[in-house]
């Protein structure tokens, strides 16, 4: 009662009581539901400390939650590696003798291509996501397992057959186009009829190459976020227990994964013709209406001036997948960018890490 309490103090806006009333109880989980209760308390105190502007506080208690969440995902048999070993695979499969010879012919394709938004997690795609929502002649799959089964389905759990992607046949290719687009209509709530299809999902981004592959003619949105940002936000966050997830559980081992996922991409950019255009999380907020300008240009689509009701587009949908949901529902604020600012100390350890991609990227330390 006290953890609700506490919660719900938070959410009427006392956000010094709610930090007193949730400090002031320890839960000792007996079991996997309590331990999600105690999880949940130290989450709710990272963000609150956040907002208290107590940098060392908000790191601490992420911490905490952080070991926690290191338990339940030992408890499930989730392995970090495996993710890890994805990205291995992939820099292995497109090195820079990976040939494209007899690239499909996607004009005579029953299947057309979607647009992917991709990036690193907490970059602001599903603030994206929501934006475009606004837009009539927009669909949107968010989070779905279509790619991920495409994947499955190419090349085995395992990625025992990815070396087989240089010489698919067409029809082959055309199957799996098919098939893919079958288990991502599982997914849409209407129809795609004269709509543009999106497919959100930011952890796309490792299979670039495999969608590239099959759909030679798709769009990429690649969404960036200051690259301490992202790190700071997905050390801060509490997600659900996945391969993925669990390279989250240190602010050393969120830098490296960064470093992995961009160095992947890198290298897709430099092996493979992809048609990417590049939006930033601060452009977004700071002007949303002409970064979105940019944006439906690129996509060929009418400016729409109720796309930028993004509170109205959140509200108005059934459910956002995302850890992201409480954050754009509520009206465009700019604390969020430059926010590792106020943890520099905290993060001096692996600033050097994810240097290379800040000046690439062109941000600044």
């Amino acid at each position: 009662m006290a953890l609700y309490k506490g919660i719900l103090t938070d959410i009427d806006g006392d956000t010094q009581s709610a930090r007193i009333q949730l400090e002031a109880i320890s839960l000792e989980p007996a079991n996997e539901a309590e331990l999600h209760d105690e999880r949940q308390r130290l989450a709710r105190l990272t963000r609150l400390c956040d907002r208290l502007d107590d940098a060392e506080g908000s790191i601490r208690f992420a911490g905490m939650a952080n070991d926690i969440s290191r338990k339940l995902a030992d408890s499930r048999g989730v392995v970090k590696d495996t993710f890890l070993n994805f990205v291995k695979n992939r820099e292995t499969c497109f090195a820079g003798n990976y040939s494209e010879l007899g690239i499909y012919d996607s004009t005579s394709s029953s299947v057309k291509a979607p647009v992917f938004i991709i990036g690193f997690p907490r970059s602001g795609t599903t603030l994206l996501d929501t934006i475009l929502r606004g837009h009539p002649e927009v669909e949107i799959v968010e989070e779905s397992d279509a790619v991920p089964r495409l994947i499955v389905e190419l090349s085995g759990e395992s990625d025992e057959d990815l070396n087989k992607l240089a010489t698919l046949s067409a029809e082959k290719i055309e199957r799996l186009r098919q098939y893919y687009f079958s288990v991502l209509q599982t997914h849409m709530n209407a129809s795609t009829e004269d709509r543009l299809l999106i497919d959100r999902f930011a952890a796309n981004i490792i299979y670039a190459g495999e969608i590239h592959r099959i759909f030679p003619d798709a769009r990429f949105i690649l969404m960036l976020r200051h690259p301490a940002d992202c790190v700071l936000s997905c050390y801060s966050q509490t997600f659900f227990e996945s391969s993925l997830n669990s390279n989250f559980f240190s602010l050393d081992e969120c830098a490296k994964t960064f470093d992995r996922i961009f160095s992947l991409w890198n290298q897709y950019t430099q092996v493979l013709d992809l048609d990417v255009m590049t939006v930033k999380y601060e452009d977004l907020i700071s002007d949303t209406e002409g970064t979105c300008r940019k944006l439906l240009s690129y996509l060929g689509l009418d400016w729409y001036q109720d796309m930028l009701d993004h509170q109205r587009t959140a509200n108005e949908r059934s459910m956002i997948k995302t850890v992201s949901y409480d954050q754009v529902t509520q009206p465009l604020y700019r604390d969020a960018s430059g926010r590792w600012q106020r943890y520099r100390v905290q993060l001096q350890p692996v600033l050097e890490k994810i240097k290379p991609w800040v000046e690439q990227y062109d941000y600044r330390l």
